[in-house]
């Protein structure tokens, strides 16, 4: 398992229409020691997950993206998890909008979940979410 600062370095893919969020975040993750790779849409993310040779440790989806939307896509995801195709991962929904009512329910339904509001400024705003996402007892980093 990969180091960096006495924690542990986690692959997260991060599904995010924004460029510029998208760049933020990477910034601010390397700044972290984690390896990032950012992608446009839920398809994309899709695609990456099958192809990658190493399983990333951690999702990162917008909720709000054209086409597949952050919901639908973790759905996806999860349907492959069953299947066998792919190996069970958390996901941080990193989005403007906030988890009540219905979305808050189809949340729960795709655990395990984290929700941070997106406000975007590095460690301040990642680095708590990434602690409790660590401290998740299903994650065994591939590294």
């Amino acid at each position: 398992m990969i180091q960096h600062e006495g924690r542990r370095v986690l692959r997260i893919l991060h599904a995010e229409p924004d460029s510029r969020i998208r760049e933020a975040c990477a910034y601010d993750l390397a700044r972290m020691g984690h390896c990032y790779e950012g992608v446009q849409s839920g398809e994309l993310m899709l695609q990456e997950m099958t192809r990658a040779s190493v399983p990333y440790d951690l999702l990162m989806v917008e909720i709000a993206m054209p086409s597949l939307d952050g919901i639908e896509t973790v759905r996806l995801v999860r349907e492959h998890e069953r299947n066998g195709s792919l190996k069970n991962r958390p996901v941080l929904f990193f989005s403007d909008i906030q988890p009540v009512g219905d979305l808050a329910r189809a949340m729960q339904e795709l655990h395990p979940c984290f929700y941070q509001p997106k406000v975007i400024g590095g460690r301040d705003n990642l680095f708590p979410v990434l602690e409790r996402v660590l401290a998740h007892k299903d994650i065994t980093p591939y590294f």
